[in-house]
């Protein structure tokens, strides 16, 4: 296809599939049935901007003196890494109902911080809390705290570009070896659910059993058992550990995940040196590959199978760079990547089906990575706010809130 900028705006429509009927309807049309089209549209990445704005500034069109608004908020100020500053859009449609003038949407790494200045009453909401604290809240904030399943898987990806853990016995051995049923009860605190596979249970489009290896089933000193001898067939042991790293985004939680299960490694010969960053610069690390295991997670940006599975799909070559997406392991199956490409084209939802549980066993065999638990959305909210209802989207839009004084 020629360059975008010599295209006329016919072209472009075309290419796209894409064409306004009228000034409020846009028809679209898809080269294969999509079951989960309609929820994709409510992603961000299919919000409308204002192309008059992205033709005259280009990428500083989100600056403060350029950025308009169509929704509920218009933003005023954004301090990055500290607070965005939005008040009521009175252009909005409906901005008669929208209750709340202002809001300020805060970042905080410390949740202990957090926490202690929600009890002073200058936060009315926490998008998350510390999980040793979860008992306290309950004790002292009765009713405040809202546990609720979502979609979403926490795990850790494992650099296969790399020895040794391009070794599909090592990425075994490290799997089976975490004791996955304490880390949400015991190490959390908040009743996390124990992930074996990499589709959240509930995902629609995808009915017929959850992926559950063999080896799940197995009493726990038999699992170690069998990954000290898959470690000890490497040359690794107790006496004479392998080494590696376990990268983590700073958050007392996935400190507190990573301690506990460095600590169920050591057992089968695996010495783990802990290094954290701030979020960006971790998974800065994880997209070039400057990792050995990567902590990661992953909330479905639509309830599809495929929103998960793409993440193991093999990268596709940019010039001559390999990008990876957000495959940050580096898994590659020419298997796998042909049954989700006939899924992505199947019009029977139940063969699709099959095919996606077929693609997800064959990666989940293979250790393609280390799903470790299934999230819950984990907020606090303030008794002066009411119309916060919990969702498996954990999606919360200021918009249907009210506060009372």
């Amino acid at each position: 296809m020629p360059p975008r900028s010599i295209l006329a705006k016919s072209q472009i429509s075309a290419s796209l599939g894409v064409k306004a009927l009228d000034d409020k309807t846009v028809e679209i049309t898809l080269e294969a049935p999509t079951p989960f089209f309609l929820q994709a549209l409510t992603h961000y990445t299919a919000y409308p901007v204002p192309k008059h704005l992205v033709d005259e500034y280009g990428d500083a069109w989100t600056n403060m003196d350029h950025i308009v608004a169509n929704g509920p908020y218009k933003i005023t100020e954004w301090l990055p890494g500290s607070y965005v500053h939005s008040v009521k859009n009175d252009d909005y449609y409906d901005a008669a109902n929208v209750q709340i003038d202002e809001v300020y949407y805060h970042v905080l790494e410390d949740q202990a911080a957090a926490l202690n200045r929600y009890r002073a009453g200058e936060f009315d909401i926490l998008t998350d809390f510390p999980a040793d604290q979860y008992q306290w809240i309950q004790d002292n904030l009765p009713g405040q705290a809202h546990v609720d399943p979502f979609l979403g898987v926490y795990y850790y990806v494992l650099n296969q570009e790399k020895p040794p853990l391009d070794n599909p016995n090592v990425r075994e051995a490290l799997s089976i070896s975490i004791m996955r049923d304490v880390i949400g009860p015991d190490i959390l605190g908040t009743g996390e659910l124990p992930a074996y596979g990499w589709v959240p249970e509930g995902t629609a489009n995808y009915e017929g059993a959850a992926y559950m290896p063999d080896w799940a089933k197995m009493p726990y000193d038999e699992r170690v058992a069998k990954a000290k001898k898959l470690m000890e067939a490497e040359g690794y042991t107790p006496d004479n550990p392998l080494t590696l790293q376990l990268r983590y985004n700073t958050n007392d939680n996935h400190q507190r995940i990573a301690v506990a299960i460095a600590a169920m490694w050591e057992p089968i010969g695996v010495k783990i040196e802990l290094f954290n960053a701030e979020t960006a610069v971790h998974y800065d690390a994880l997209r070039a590959g400057d990792f050995q295991i990567g902590r990661a997670g992953w909330l479905l940006d639509y309830s599809d199978a495929s929103n998960t599975l793409d993440l193991l799909k093999t990268g596709t070559m940019q010039g001559d760079t390999m990008n990876w997406g957000n495959n940050y392991g580096r898994y590659s199956n020419p298997e796998f990547d042909k049954l989700l490409a006939a899924a992505s084209s199947e019009q029977d939802l139940t063969k699709r089906a099959g095919e996606l549980h077929e693609a997800e066993a064959l990666a989940m065999d293979q250790f393609a990575a280390i799903p470790i638990y299934w999230y819950v959305s984990k907020n606090i909210v303030s008794p002066k706010v009411t119309g916060f209802e919990d969702n498996a989207k954990d999606v919360h839009r200021t918009r249907w809130l009210t506060k009372s004084e």
